[in-house]
Order: C-alpha cells, then structure tokens, then sequence
C-alpha cells in the first residue's frame, strides 16, 4: 500500500460532512480496470459536498491483497473507502464490499477522473 493514500475512515471531522473517498481501479493510471477482483492498482479521489473532485492518492498493493480471495474477517485499505469505481466486478466482490459498506460503482472505458466524477454524481444521486 502506498504510504501517501489516506486513512479515511480515521478522519472525523466535526465542520461538516466529510468528503467521500474513492478508489478508481486503474493498472495504467488513465482509465479503468476490468477484472475489480485481481486489481492491485487504484487512484484515490475526494469529494466534497459541491462535487468537487480532487486527486489524494493511491493504492499500490501487493499480489497477495488482491480482493479475489481477501477474507472479508481481515483489514483491507478498499474496506476503508466510500465508493470503489472499477470497469466490471462480479457478484462476489459486490458482495464483499457492500458488506464492509462500501459501494460499488462499474464504470468501463472511462478515464480515471471521469469515472471518479461519475462515482460522485451516482452516488449524490443514490442518497
């Protein structure tokens, strides 16, 4: 795990919402990766209440963290986040997440940041 990513769920802050957390499945860093469960490379983004997305970091994490057969019973730096933007994922990944309350957003052939911003305007949507 990259040691500049955040630690989100740590964070409380009493001046108002906080901002969500995104992780956006990306082995290049342009656009979105299929296959969410053997994924090891993710863009981190904020949101604030306006929407405003801004690039805070990233996971770089080892074969071994591959969510493809983590426990749900172990840690995970994706079990920290709001939203996890990938370009397909199959039921049990969805499964797995949304146990943790993590919500899973599938966004193919998109630019990292786009598929971030989409993220956002789905999720304000979904609320």
């Amino acid at each position: 795990m990259s040691d500049h990513a955040p630690h989100h769920h740590d964070h409380h802050d009493d001046d108002g919402p906080r901002p969500l957390l995104i992780a956006v499945a990306s082995q290049n860093a342009r656009t979105v990766t299929p296959h969410a469960g053997r994924t090891r490379r993710f863009l981190l983004f904020t949101a604030d209440a306006d929407g405003t997305v801004a690039e805070a970091g990233r996971y770089e994490l080892p074969k071994a963290m591959t969510l493809h057969g983590w426990p749900r019973s172990r840690p995970h730096p994706l079990f920290c986040v709001d939203v996890v933007v990938v370009g397909s994922a199959g039921e049990n990944f969805r499964r797995k997440l949304a146990e943790v309350g993590v919500r899973v957003v599938v966004s193919a052939d998109l630019a990292v940041r786009d598929a971030a911003a989409r993220a956002v305007a789905d999720t304000a949507a979904a609320r």
